[in-house]
C-alpha cells in the first residue's frame, strides 16, 4: 500500500500523487494532495504568517508517525532557513507554476482556435446554403427551411468542434474548453431539433 511522506494517508487511489523527493536508494517519496499545499504555502508563500502556519501543521504531521532517517534529513534541511534543500525546493515550485501557466494558455489557444473554426465553417456553410439558390428564388419563393440533410451537416460540424474543445480541455484539465466545447455541441444539436 502507498502511504503519503508526510502524514501517511494512503495514496493508492489518488490520481497521481505529488513526488516530494527520490532517495539515494531510488524510492519515491510521494506525497497526497492535501500535504502537497500544505507544502506550497510553506515553500513559495509570500504571507509569513501563514507560512509559520503551513510549517507547524508540516512539523506535526512529519513527527507523529515513524519516519525514515533519509525522510527526517530532508525534512530537517527543509526547515533550516535558506538551506539548500529549501531553495531546490522553491525553484522546483516555480517551474511546476511556470509549466501549468503555460499548459493552461495553450488550453485556451486550443479552444478559442476550436470556436474560430466552429464560426468559419458555419459562415462558409450559410454562404453554401444562400449560394445554392438565386435572389429571384428566394424572393419568389419566400424564405425557405434548410434541408435535415443541411442541418445534419450543421449538427455534425458543431459535434466534431464542440467535441474537439471537449477533449482538449480534459486533456490539459481545463473547464473554459470544457464549457465552451459542451456549448458548441448543444449549438449543433439545437440546430436540428429547432423548428423555423
Amino acid at each position: 500500500m502507498k502511504l503519503c511522506a508526510i502524514c501517511s494517508e494512503s495514496i493508492e487511489f489518488e490520481k497521481e500523487p505529488a513526488l516530494l523527493f527520490v532517495g539515494r536508494s531510488g524510492h519515491r517519496y510521494e506525497i497526497c494532495h492535501s500535504c502537497e499545499e500544505l507544502m506550497d504555502r510553506f515553500v513559495a508563500n509570500e504571507n509569513e504568517n501563514d507560512r509559520k502556519e503551513a510549517a507547524g501543521k508540516l512539523y506535526d504531521l512529519v513527527f507523529s508517525t515513524k519516519k525514515s532517517l533519509e525522510l527526517l534529513t530532508f525534512f530537517k534541511e527543509l526547515f533550516t532557513e535558506d538551506s539548500e534543500t529549501q531553495l531546490t525546493a522553491e525553484e522546483s515550485l516555480k517551474e511546476y507554476r511556470e509549466e501549468e501557466e503555460a499548459a493552461r494558455e495553450e488550453a485556451e489557444k486550443l479552444a478559442t482556435e476550436a470556436i474560430d473554426r466552429a464560426e468559419e465553417a458555419a459562415a462558409t456553410a450559410m454562404k453554401e446554403t444562400e449560394d445554392s439558390f438565386s435572389e429571384e428564388e428566394f424572393l419568389s419563393e419566400g424564405t425557405k427551411k434548410p434541408s435535415v440533410g443541411v442541418k445534419l451537416l450543421f449538427c455534425l460540424l458543431f459535434l466534431l468542434l464542440g467535441g474537439g474543445a471537449v477533449a482538449v480541455g480534459i486533456l490539459f484539465d481545463y473547464i473554459f474548453s470544457i464549457v465552451i466545447g459542451v456549448i458548441i455541441a448543444l449549438m449543433g444539436v439545437a440546430a436540428v431539433f429547432t423548428k423555423d
